[in-house]
């Protein structure tokens, strides 16, 4: 399965401390299921508000195929430099 999609539930998991952002059709398989992306709590308690929100989003927009897609040609760039 492919664990990119342009649906992902981001929420706080109390238990890890962490927030964690899932794609749900993983989630309904639960075949040694984990959260695509766990950002610990001494990674964020770090940063300021506006570092983690920047932090956070990117992360988000990059297991997005569709913002991959629109942003394509930037993170090409970005990765050549």
């Amino acid at each position: 399965m492919n664990i990119l999609s342009n649906l992902l539930t981001v929420q706080y998991d109390a238990a890890l401390k962490s927030i964690v952002i899932e794609n749900p059709a993983e989630r309904a398989a639960e075949t040694g299921f984990l959260p695509l992306v766990q950002i610990r709590e001494e990674t964020f308690a770090a940063m300021s508000f506006d570092e983690c929100a920047e932090f956070l989003g990117s992360r988000l927009m990059l297991l997005m195929p569709a913002m991959r897609e629109f942003y394509k040609e930037e993170l090409e760039r970005r990765r050549r430099s």
